[in-house]
């Protein structure tokens, strides 16, 4: 039989999260005004930062901050860094799109910052960046029926934020998807049942990737999230849950992190 204790919070997680990321990184403006929440499309940018360079990273990107916040098309952003990590240092940078198309309209940020500071300082301050870091990016579409948004939620900056990117395994993403829909099911019926979005990648990633998000003011309200396979259980019965549970590894790969959001290296705009 199955009990709640031999189900850990972070396998329960895998499938039940709130994605509550806003804004992020690239080289233009986004009118914010006009998204609908949760947002249809993110740029991701992910940058592994070198332990040893981290301060003249920072440096460097407060530059790209000053810049887009003069700039008249200037763009507005929200950072986090990674919690618990190393050896390097973890950023990531979100925007958010309406259409994929805005993307190809974007003024480069080389632009921007060359713009306000001039080339030579420009040249100077992405040397800066490209050699104190390695980054990458990824357009991650929003997928509804892998998700259970909060309808309250307009899209308040967390400060903090638990991350899970899972990679289902090859030829096992429609598996994967239809263990998340029970989850979805489970916990629009439960009162105790948690509100996420899922997002897949369209872009930069692999076939079968997804990325999750839970959003926190506080640390403290993981204490408050349903425990084990609580929510499961009360919808499928132990067998049926330790079925579903059972099945997830079998079909897909996770890694976790636990995010803070940086203030001094975000561009913060209007919130929807």
């Amino acid at each position: 039989m199955l009990s709640k204790e031999d189900i850990s919070v972070k396998t329960f997680l895998l499938l039940a999260v709130v994605a509550t990321v806003v804004a992020g990184l690239a080289g233009t403006a986004m009118a914010q005004a006009d998204l609908q929440v949760p947002y249809p499309f993110f740029y991701l940018i992910k940058a592994k930062v070198d332990a040893t360079k981290v301060n003249a990273y920072q440096e460097a990107l407060a530059k790209v901050v000053e810049a887009h916040k003069q700039h008249d098309s200037g763009n507005n952003w929200a950072a986090f860094s990674q919690l618990f990590g190393g050896p390097e240092a973890i950023f990531y940078f979100f925007l958010p799109t309406q259409k994929l198309g805005e993307i190809d309209d974007w003024l480069p940020n080389t632009k921007v910052v060359a713009d306000i500071h001039g080339e030579a300082a420009a040249e100077k301050i992405f040397r800066t960046l490209g050699e104190s870091s390695k980054s990458m990016s990824k357009i991650l579409a929003y997928a509804p029926g892998l998700s259970n948004p909060d309808p309250a939620w307009t899209g308040t900056v967390p400060a903090f934020v638990y991350h899970i990117q899972v990679k289902a395994e090859p030829g096992k993403a429609a598996d994967y998807a239809s263990l998340v829909q029970k989850m979805v099911a489970a916990n629009k019926d439960h009162p105790k049942g948690m509100h996420w979005t899922g997002y897949s990648v369209l872009a930069g990633g692999e076939t079968g990737e997804f990325h999750f998000f839970v959003g926190m003011q506080k640390l403290g309200e993981m204490d408050a999230w349903p425990m084990g396979s609580e929510v499961l259980v009360d919808k499928y019965g132990e067998a049926e849950t330790e079925k579903l549970l059972s099945a997830l590894p079998q079909v897909s790969k996770a890694q976790d992190e636990l995010l803070a959001h940086v203030p001094e290296s975000s561009n913060p705009g209007p919130t929807p």
